[in-house]
């Protein structure tokens, strides 16, 4: 591998993240920008969010997560923590140890959800009046954001250079090179990524596998399948019921 980074942690979830990372200094990045992380940065992502860590050689990756459906946001003033991305960088200590704390309840498997859901708004009003948060450093040009957000709304349709091309008015070097030089990935390994990664997504919410496979993009299960495989390392079919 030498010096050349790698991607942990590629993910798109249907719920909110929240991440404590403790490590030495890998770089987060996510749909337009990007930001390195130094020890015991707080991260909220909301749902949807394309992410994923770039490592070198010899970096560590520890963080403690969790994960927030809009259901439990949805009757509290907390919903505007949902708007955007935020990032902490030297969170108050109270931050840490209410997600240790929430952590260390569910694992116990206790009981006590009224608790459980009584320390998740606690800790996530302490985030919202953090007055620390950095935002993430916006790198991507006006070709590439548009482009992001072309493929966003545009899973299930062709997606090929040319249609990108025609999408945003420009032409079909500019868009790979252009999107390669900024996001750090090919334009084909990003589209391949997020839609699989929406597909699982789809899975996990119970989808039947008929149907999802068209909705990523792929005009039959037979390529969805072996492109599933390729990247997570198990057929969808799997998936739900992996530990």
């Amino acid at each position: 591998m030498g010096n050349d980074p790698h991607i942990a942690e590629r993910e798109l979830h249907a719920y909110h993240e929240l991440i404590l990372y403790m490590g030495d200094g890998v770089t987060f990045l996510c749909e337009g920008g990007s930001r390195c992380l130094p020890h015991g940065t707080l991260l909220f992502i909301p749902r949807e969010t394309y992410h994923f860590f770039r490592l070198k050689e010899g970096e560590n990756f520890f963080r403690m997560r969790i994960g927030i459906s809009d259901a439990a946001l949805q009757e509290t003033p907390l919903r505007s923590l949902t708007s955007g991305m935020r990032i902490i960088e030297q969170p108050d200590g109270d931050l840490p140890f209410l997600l240790r704390r929430l952590l260390d309840t569910l694992k116990k498997g206790e009981k006590r959800p009224f608790y459980a859901y009584s320390l998740l708004l606690v800790l996530l009003a302490e985030l919202d009046m953090q007055h620390s948060t950095t935002p993430v450093e916006n790198m991507s040009s006006k070709l590439v954001v548009d482009l992001i957000d072309y493929i966003t709304n545009h899973l299930a349709d062709d997606l090929s250079v040319e249609a990108l091309s025609r999408a945003v008015c420009s032409s079909a070097s500019a868009v790979t090179h252009t999107f390669k030089k900024e996001m750090g990935i090919s334009l084909h390994e990003y589209i391949t990524q997020k839609r699989l990664l929406y597909g699982r997504s789809l899975i996990r919410e119970n989808c039947m596998l008929s149907k999802i496979y068209a909705s990523c993009g792929y005009h039959d299960y037979s390529a969805f399948y072996k492109a599933y495989v390729k990247l997570f390392g198990y057929p969808p079919s799997k998936e739900n019921k992996l530990p």
